[in-house]
């Protein structure tokens, strides 16, 4: 900086390039998004009469870096790519097109790279010297929801300006740009400032902020200990752009469309920094500024250069500019945008959908009968509820008058939406700027966007033009329109992250419009409806981690995890604060007993009730078609020996229908824990009550209600630490948890009293089975289990029941239930017909849950002259391929000598199959 002395010129000169540091520069940045008249860059300095015309190019971002490059970006509107230019002392050295980037607007030197702040993608791109993307990070929210602008370092780390954390598009605007700017760190999201209006220009040093708070109108000053303003002064007009020196600081302004007192046009001003006045006010002739710098003379003469470093090329292209040049400044840029007669409204628009897919204008004649058919070369878009989707859509102008996108009256791409019956449903309005005029015959590639409807269902988006203040073009001119057919779904791929900290994709969905802001989501998914903290997630966050948490909600936001961190810090409830439904403390404890992936399961015949829906929260819950199936797919799981697997009874008729079952598990070599709510005066506690040793062990937690001193949550938690324990340890037996309806639907277990993750049991490795089977069927499954399945278990069924892991009821979801407690190995289960026809629901569940599980029906062998229920003539009992494949199951029927080829074939395959053995006289004929 210059050091600069009291004899400076007072604000009454008003001549500001007398306020200029000798030897230097000040280049100004401008652009034009209204089509009026332009943009351009501008030098002022100690040798120029006003503001000097550099060049007519609308630019945006620049600055000067510390090697002395000057970076500029030209502007660019939505759908086009950005540029960057570099210059040196000699003139243009570097330029780099930036796809993807467009409305860009600052840039950030920071070492041999430069950071773009590219608004409409609502992120910052870090840009290296070979014009390829180093990093990016990226905001929450929809394109352009945070209005990500200027960027500047802040002891080293770069920081960025906000208008707010919206997820929305322009949410600012929506929400009547509220004091909610801000500026924050990329690193982790904190902010550093807040509390502004529409903040640009963040300028740190020696304990001071200046910003410039663009929707006040003002320049204000922050002290940074306090991080509080400390003065602010008002200007006329829209201040962007800031150079500070020792004692001034020029400040770019822009007309504020709210204020009557503002500049008209673009103006630099310059704020006397000891009196805290303006000084000095000058006018250009460009629409608005975005950015100034401060450049040697040299500097500015290389700008001035610009591409002109070749002579010989310089001077050809003036020779032919010559016969262009008016030598007059024309009033305006740009078309002036007329108003059209009903005739000059027509045109014809095609759609490029967000995956690609094209959508061609059709005949409208037909769209009262086929008003939600897919249309004629495209397919049906699928979008989640309330999103903002993206289209290209190309204009050809069909009529015999000029579209422009000049005012009074420019002509825009607008939209309408339809239900199924054909009503027209309101959403927010959406209008898209042609990038350009477009003569007649001419086409304009324009990008946009429309908001779905709230409503899942499938809808008819119609897109045509229309001209400020006037009717659509489509009800001129039925042809100048197109439609597009939408479906309007939860897309679960963005949430799936999120369902192991318990929160479902819809509720997830229903979280992100829960407000405005990212903030609002991040509390949405960390609360209950009723707004206490969710005791479940708070859990689930323990036991994976703050940053998995914080990963999972980026992902569902599409952006980077450093923008969320501060916020999910920020936000995140005292586990103090958590409590548990007595469902939801049995689910998470089951959880962190358990001992690998698979295992912590319930098994459950539905998914409501406040038992079977903690589990699914947490995707460890499996069907089952009954709850003796229940209980012998919890039975099947526990043999895996990696934690508690749970049978849960949603009702008295389960748990009393599953009486008899329970005394079979009883002694049967199982362990598995029997999850119970039944009604405290119901049958079924009378029965369990009145039957000796209804299990190994029982634990009846009896009620959660405030007025039962005898049961408290430490007392609850305790015995179901205990019944975990119980069923995982040897002697084995099936372990008995009943709580009443109310204790497993209440909040009322803090998050505390259930401890901290166990740490894990060492799972020993897989190993392979032994054969369960004597004789020419144990050879041959032997035989094919030994190379392709290496990791394999082996379960035996129905009259071939024998071994530990015998099964002689139920043994298809037994083998289910041991399958699903181990995904990496391979379960196979050898069973009878009789069996296998008992277990079809259960197959059923095991295709929905991709077990694997491989089913080998043998009939074992009989008295000679009898023959096996599947070879009987007459076909009175259906082959277990037909009943599989009836089911969608894979099935085989094969000889003993085909299983090992058989079964190496099925190997690498998710889900179930079945192989059914030929009959010994079938086998012999």
């Amino acid at each position: 900086m210059e050091n600069e002395n009291a004899a400076a010129p007072s604000a009454a000169e008003g001549d500001l390039p007398s306020f200029v540091p000798e030897g230097q520069t000040l280049l100004v940045s401008c652009f034009d998004a209204h089509h009026t008249i332009g943009g351009g860059l501008f030098a002022i300095g100690r040798g120029t009469q006003g503001a000097e015309v550099v060049d007519r190019v609308s630019s945006s971002g620049m600055v000067l870096g510390d090697d002395g490059l000057l970076h500029r970006c030209l502007w660019s509107a939505d759908g086009s790519p950005a540029e960057l230019v570099t210059y040196d002392t000699t003139g243009v050295r570097r330029y780099h097109r930036l796809d993807n980037v467009s409305t860009p607007h600052d840039l950030l030197p920071v070492g041999r790279n430069v950071l773009v702040a590219a608004t409409m993608q609502n992120e910052v791109r870090c840009v290296g010297p070979d014009g390829e993307a180093v990093w990016s990070w990226h905001a929450p929210g929809e394109p352009d929801s945070w209005h990500v602008n200027s960027l500047a370092l802040y002891h080293g780390q770069p920081v960025v300006c906000g208008f707010g954390q919206y997820l929305r598009r322009r949410g600012w605007d929506e929400n009547g740009k509220p004091a909610s700017g801000r500026v924050v760190r990329l690193d982790n999201g904190e902010p550093v400032l807040e509390g502004l209006r529409a903040p640009h220009n963040p300028w740190h040093q020696d304990g001071t902020w200046l910003i410039c708070d663009s929707a006040a109108g003002e320049l204000v000053e922050f002290d940074d200990a306090t991080r509080r303003p400390t003065q602010a002064l008002t200007l006329p007009g829209w201040p962007r752009g800031l150079v500070v020196t020792d004692r001034y600081v020029f400040v770019g302004l822009s007309p504020h469309r709210h204020a009557a007192s503002s500049v008209a046009t673009a103006a630099v001003a310059v704020v006397d920094r000891q009196r805290w006045s303006l000084a000095g006010l000058l006018d250009l002739t460009a629409r608005e500024v975005y950015a100034l710098a401060l450049v040697p003379d040299a500097m500015a003469a290389g700008v001035r250069t610009g591409f002109g470093t070749n002579a010989t090329r310089a001077h050809e292209q003036a020779q032919r500019q010559l016969f262009d040049q008016l030598g007059v400044q024309p009033r305006r840029l740009w078309a002036i945008g007329d108003r059209l007669t009903p005739h000059e409204c027509r045109a014809r628009l095609t759609l490029t959908g967000p995956q690609g897919t094209r959508h061609e204008p059709r005949d409208t004649a037909h769209q009262a009968t086929e008003a939600l058919a897919p249309v004629e070369g495209g397919a049906v878009v699928e979008a989640e509820p309330k999103s903002l989707i993206t289209f290209t859509c190309t204009v050809r102008n069909t009529g015999s008058a000029l579209l422009t996108p000049a005012p009074p009256y420019p002509v825009r791409v607008t939209h309408r939406w339809y239900d199924a019956d054909g009503k027209e449903v309101a959403t927010q309005p959406l209008r898209s700027a042609l990038t350009r005029s477009i003569p007649p015959g001419d086409d304009d590639r324009v990008p946009m966007r429309a908001r779905v409807p709230s409503e899942p269902g499938r809808y008819r988006l119609r897109v045509t033009l229309t001209q400020d203040d006037g009717e659509p073009f489509d009800l001129q001119d039925e042809l100048s329109g197109t439609d597009v057919v939408v479906d309007a779904v939860v897309r679960d791929a963005r949430y799936v992250q999120l369902r192991a900290f318990g929160i479902a994709p819809a509720d997830a969905a229903a979280a992100r419009t829960a407000g405005p802001l990212a903030d609002d989501m991040v509390r949405a998914l960390l609360h209950r409806p009723t707004g206490e903290p969710d005791g479940l997630v708070l859990g689930r966050i323990e036991d994976l981690g703050r940053t998995a948490f914080t990963t999972a909600v980026a992902q569902a936001l599409d952006c980077t995890d450093a923008a969320l961190d501060d916020t999910v810090a920020k936000l995140l409830p005292e586990p103090a604060q958590a409590l548990l439904t007595g469902a939801e403390a049995v689910a998470l404890a089951t959880s962190r007993e358990s001992g690998a992936p698979g295992a912590g399961r319930g098994f459950a015949t539905v998914e409501d009730g406040a038992l079977a829906a903690a589990f699914a929260r947490l995707g460890t819950l499996a069907g089952a078609r009954d709850a003796q199936d229940a209980l012998a797919q919890a039975a099947g799981a526990s043999q895996a020996g990696h934690g508690a697997a749970v049978a849960v009874l949603t009702s008295d008729a389960e748990l009393l229908g599953a009486s008899v079952a329970l005394a079979d598990a009883h002694g049967s070599g199982t362990a598995p824990l029997v999850l119970a709510a039944p009604a405290p005066d119901g049958p079924a506690l009378a029965l369990l009550r009145a039957t000796p040793q209804p299990a190994r062990s029982w634990y009846d937690c009896g009620t959660a209600s405030e007025r039962d001193a005898d049961v408290s949550a430490d007392a609850f938690a305790a015995a179901l630490r205990q019944a975990l324990r119980t069923a995982a340890d040897a002697p084995s037996g099936p372990v008995l948890l009943t709580l009443s309806p109310e204790a497993a639907e209440r909040p009322w277990v803090p998050l505390s009293a259930l401890g901290r993750q166990a740490s894990k049991r060492r799972v020993p490795e897989a190993a392979p089975a032994p054969v369960p089977v004597d004789g020419p069927l144990g050879e041959a499954l032997h035989e094919a289990v030994a190379r392709p399945y290496p990791h394999s278990v082996f379960v035996t069924g129905g009259r071939h029941a024998t071994g530990a892991d015998a099964a002689p009821y139920r043994a298809v979801p037994f083998a289910l239930g041991r399958a699903l407690a181990e995904p990496g190995a391979r379960v196979l289960c050898l069973l009878d017909g009789a069996a296998f026809a008992e277990g079809l629901p259960a197959l059923a569940v095991a295709r929905r849950e991709l077990a694997r599980v491989v089913l080998v029906v043998a009939e074992a062998e009989e008295e000679e002259g009898t023959a096996a229920p599947s070879a009987r003539p007459g076909g009175e009992v259906p082959s277990p391929v037909r009943m599989a494949e009836a089911l969608g199951v894979s099935a085989r029927r094969v000889s003993p000598n085909a299983l090992a080829l058989t079964l190496a074939e099925l190997a690498d395959r998710f889900g179930p199959a079945v192989i059914e053995l030929l009959p010994r006289e079938v086998r012999d004929a």
